[in-house]
């Protein structure tokens, strides 16, 4: 854990009062407090550096004073002044030597670290367990939030202030109950036969866990739980994929109950097989419940003093090759990663048309990277019979003035909508300079068929007391929902479903 934090920014303003300065600090650190010097804008708590910063201030104004009084010798004056030039600059090396020593303390919000006391980002990281999320969570946005006050943000200079309910680490939780009584259940299936039902799961969001110890990185242990529970009203053979049915994992539900979070954590989709006929399934209760990590800011919150709610459906669903590397290579038809040319194949589940494309490919480019090679990203709809291109002589220019050292890698990424009748979709990723492609990724946005109504639920407290109200948006009707609030609203949670 860091424990102290500097303003490493404001260093330039210290210099000049450092003398002074340190003796302050000093006193300080005896009581093991904070010191804040308006002046210099340098806060810190006790630091073990901060006896060796003062050692090597006292070091410098000891030889500036000793050069200084030291009587010159007749003949050798100029000596003598030499030998100071040399103390000054010597004290002032131990100098700037102590503060990018002290900068040692500085803590920041991309340091690998499972937890940082940045003023503005304290507290764990999503691979801690939820108590402890939850605990500093709660001290957090009591200190800066912006995420619901984005008018407060444009040239300010002290953040958007504190407001309850601003900033809340959120859950994504899906819930899905198949009906096997009619067809409906067809729209989220993707394999069926006469002895088992596969279906799909694709989400923005990472599907979380619980860590089953308290360990800083046991949420990678065997024992997570809660990401991926299936419930059936009795024992049934089950099988997960994460690599779009490349591998199968295969188990038993326990009882009513059986959670495979252990198969899927850190992935954004899977394959769920459950055995037996969907006759069989009619009655069998099956639930699957999925919770993934979500940013609270991308959801709709309430207002004071009544709101309009409008919804959109857009009839469109995608379909991913990665961005895991392992479900981009269950894609490869061409090629493979760590080689100068690679291809995807992606199609949509059930034969749905083909929208639009998206792909994206991560390469070693070299350092320096050389200009003259050309990168190019391809995409056919007829198994590679024509391309048509998606990237074109892409390539990293030298712009003269560089510094010395490249990063290594770069991305290379380009999309397009799709007007030709195609349900599948090749992506060629190459390039000319021999150059490997360490991964790449393709998303497929395909046409869906449905046009159920969605119910809107919004959960929130107002000076009113707790509130709970829904509504149903049919698939036509784009009229706004006029949903009335009262003071000091905080939005708790809000649900979509279809409605029956």
């Amino acid at each position: 854990m860091i424990q102290r934090t500097v303003e490493c920014g404001q260093f330039l303003h210290i210099s000049h009062r450092l003398q002074s300065f340190v003796p302050r600090l000093q006193r300080r650190q005896q009581t093991g407090g904070k010191y804040r010097d308006n002046s210099s804008r340098l806060h810190t708590g006790a630091s073990p550096l901060l006896p060796a910063l003062a050692l090597c201030v006292t070091i410098c104004r000891h030889l500036m004073k000793t050069t200084a009084a030291k009587p010159a010798r007749p003949g050798a004056r100029n000596g003598e002044v030499y030998v100071g030039k040399l103390a000054a600059r010597f004290g002032t090396a131990l100098m700037i030597l102590a503060l990018f020593i002290s900068m040692r303390c500085l803590a920041d919000v991309g340091d690998p670290q499972i937890s940082t006391d940045h003023p503005w980002y304290p507290g764990e990281l999503t691979c801690s367990t939820f108590e402890r999320l939850f605990a500093t969570e709660a001290a957090q946005y009591q200190r800066t939030t912006w995420v619901n006050q984005p008018e407060k943000m444009y040239g300010s200079r002290s953040g958007a202030g504190y407001k309850p309910g601003q900033a809340r680490y959120a859950n994504a939780v899906y819930v899905y109950k198949p009906d096997f009584s009619n067809d409906d259940y067809r729209e989220g299936v993707v394999d069926e036969s006469n002895d088992h039902v596969t279906f799909e799961f694709y989400t923005p969001y990472i599907i979380g866990a619980a860590p089953p110890n308290e360990k800083p990185w046991g949420i990678y242990d065997n024992g997570c739980r809660n990401g991926l529970v299936v419930q059936l009203q009795r024992s049934r053979k089950l099988s997960i994929s994460v690599d779009r049915g490349k591998t199968w994992h295969e188990t038993e539900s326990s009882g009513a109950t059986a959670d495979l979070t252990d198969h899927v954590k850190g992935h954004r989709q899977y394959l769920l097989r459950v055995y037996g006929p969907a006759r069989e399934l009619v009655n069998a209760g099956l639930t699957i419940r999925t919770i993934c990590q979500a940013n609270a800011a991308v959801l709709p919150r309430l207002k004071d003093s009544g709101c309009n709610v409008a919804f959109e459906s857009s009839h469109q669903a995608v379909v991913s090759a990665g961005p895991n590397k392992p479900q981009a290579a269950a894609h490869i038809v061409a090629g493979a990663f760590d080689t100068p040319t690679v291809t995807l194949e992606i199609s949509s589940p059930r034969g749905e048309p083909a929208l639009a494309l998206y792909a994206a490919a991560h390469i070693a480019s070299g350092n320096p990277p050389s200009p003259t090679t050309k990168y190019q990203i391809d995409y056919s709809n007829d198994k590679g019979a024509s391309w048509r291109s998606l990237v074109k002589d892409w390539s990293i220019p030298r712009m003269g003035d560089e510094p010395a050292d490249f990063w290594s890698q770069s991305f290379c990424y380009g999309s397009a909508n799709i007007s030709q009748k195609s349900t599948s979709v090749q992506v060629r990723f190459r390039n000319d300079g021999g150059k490997k492609y360490l991964r790449a990724e393709a998303h497929l946005v395909y046409g869906t068929s449905g046009r159920d109504a969605t119910k809107v639920t919004f959960a929130w407290k107002d000076n009113k007391g707790d509130k709970n109200v829904s509504h149903v948006f049919h698939a036509d009707n784009r009229l706004p929902w006029q949903l009335s609030t009262g003071t000091a609203v905080e939005t708790r949670w809000i649900e979509f479903a279809v409605s029956r």
